[in-house]
């Protein structure tokens, strides 16, 4: 860039390079020089909404990935932050929108995944039950070793007063990752909700074990 200050390229780059050492403030000012030279570049918008995002600038970020998105319908990774965006201003409805036109673009498996985790939880937050346990299910076909999918389908479930089904969804959390605490405690409530407070009992004097100052499990 000394050698030539208009070297967009090699701003883009440096902008990403400072975003990523946690300087969001000078990323900004490059990444804004890079747009001022290529206004119709879509890969530094969604960076500058990227950037602006970590700066807690939500309300411009959302300008920056609806712009990148205008440039190039194929970001489906910008469609994706536009949802997170949306969803911490707690635009639900908004978020649950963006990110079924994330995943109508076909992204790869483990995007495609964490874009499921996400538009079950926003689903969930716009009060569409039904449309969230959908969401997690894929979630949970498309990585079934994953014990957030499995918890988070099976506190849904829960939430619904269906049971039956969170039930071995606790389960599989807990066999995939025996230390969530609150796993444990979820499928003891689960457990006395069916009527089953004996399999509950050990449950609880586990979880009192190791999170000794939670009311809810001594109760």
């Amino acid at each position: 860039l000394e050698l030539n200050g208009r070297f967009w390229q090699g701003r883009y780059s440096l902008g990403l390079l400072v975003a990523q050492t946690g300087d969001y403030k000078q990323a900004e000012v490059e990444l804004r020089q890079v747009i001022t030279q290529q206004p119709k570049l879509a890969k530094a918008h969604h960076a500058l909404g990227s950037v602006l995002q970590h700066e807690g600038k939500l309300a411009r970020a959302v300008n920056e990935f609806k712009t990148a998105i205008e440039l190039d319908s194929t970001l489906f990774y910008a469609y994706g932050d536009l949802a997170r965006a949306l969803g911490s201003q707690r635009k639900y409805v908004a978020e649950v929108y963006y990110l079924r036109k994330a995943l109508a673009l076909n992204p790869p498996p483990s995007t495609a995944y964490s874009f499921e985790i996400q538009l079950g939880t926003a689903c969930d937050h716009a009060g569409q039950t039904g449309n969230a346990i959908q969401a997690l299910r894929r979630a949970v076909k498309l990585n079934p070793e994953s014990s957030q999918a499995h918890y988070a389908l099976a506190t849904t479930y829960a939430k619904d007063s269906r049971y039956q089904e969170a039930k071995p969804e606790f389960e599989k959390t807990l066999v995939l990752d025996a230390s969530n605490s609150e796993a444990r405690l979820s499928l003891a409530k689960t457990l006395v909700a069916m009527g089953e407070p004996a399999q509950a009992m050990p449950l609880l004097r586990e979880y009192v074990r190791h999170v000794p100052g939670n009311y809810e499990a001594y109760y």
